[in-house]
């Protein structure tokens, strides 16, 4: 389990879809390479700017607090009356 967790599935996709793209048409085979290999290092970099950071447990003690007064906040807002209950028309 331990090999399959340090395996880079996306190298091995693509030695696969090279060893058969010449198989199937040499003339595609450089540029389909070529566009597979660009792709996977733009995925790559787009995958590293989208990782999330793990909150460090200082943080997440101090955004609970912000959400518990949060919530204190809105239950006090809710349960306050209207000021003006009728209003006269003439």
């Amino acid at each position: 389990m331990e090999k399959l967790k340090s395996i880079d599935f996306r190298s091995v996709i693509f030695l696969l879809l090279a060893c058969v793209t010449p198989a199937v048409s040499p003339n595609i085979a450089l540029p389909v390479a070529l566009i597979v290999l660009s792709a996977m290092k733009g995925f790559d970099l787009w995958m590293e700017t989208k990782k999330a950071i793990d909150p460090s447990p200082e943080l997440r003690a101090e955004i609970q607090g912000i959400k518990n007064q949060m919530s204190g906040i809105m239950v006090k807002n809710s349960v306050k009356p209207e000021e003006q209950a009728f209003k006269r028309m003439f």
